[in-house]
């Protein structure tokens, strides 16, 4: 997938290819797995009330019902309630999670270096924002690592982060939203 990146990227398509940061290990002292790739839908999209909790259909939510207003771009060192990050996702961004019980710095330093290394986005050019792309700590995460992006999550079981999955599952869900819209 990156290959193809790349390929459209040349052509004048697409988003460029992203600089690959080193996955980092299985808990077991291995190779982390593949993130698992799943669609999520049909989707809903109205906006609630502020304070209005949603229930949805996917750990972590890919779309749904959500606040009118959304989360910042960049990094989050607190949670991010969902109804927020799912209208972000709704403007074409892909949502970076994770849930460390205790501490787990290489995970997030593994997702801080994902989100840091994707290329410009000409949506967000003059916004202080290079693209559209959130990370989170997410305490009601069932996994220890996930993304998500409208209608479609990405879930690595293991407490490691496969990038190479995980940049692939950024590639083909990027920007695909049912708004277009940066900052």
């Amino acid at each position: 997938m990156v290959v193809l990146a790349a390929v459209l990227a040349a052509c004048g398509h697409g988003r460029a290819a992203v600089p690959e940061p080193a996955p980092t290990p299985a808990s077991d002292g291995g190779v982390c797995p593949p993130g698992t790739v799943a669609s999520v839908a049909p989707c809903s999209y109205t906006h609630v009330a502020l304070g209005t909790q949603v229930q949805y259909a996917s750990n972590p939510p890919a779309c749904g019902d959500h606040y009118p207003i959304w989360s910042e771009w960049g990094i989050m060192a607190n949670p991010v309630p969902p109804e927020y990050f799912v209208h972000n996702e709704e403007h074409g961004g892909v949502v970076l999670l994770y849930n460390c019980p205790s501490s787990c710095p290489s995970i997030v330093t593994t997702l801080t270096q994902v989100l840091e290394n994707q290329p410009a986005d000409p949506l967000c050019a003059g916004s202080g924002v290079n693209a559209r792309m959130l990370l989170t700590p997410d305490p009601s995460l069932d996994v220890p690592v996930a993304a998500a992006a409208w209608g479609w999550t990405w879930r690595e079981p293991d407490a490691c982060v496969d990038t190479a999955s995980l940049q692939a599952f950024i590639d083909a869900h990027y920007g695909q939203g049912r708004e277009a819209i940066c900052p």
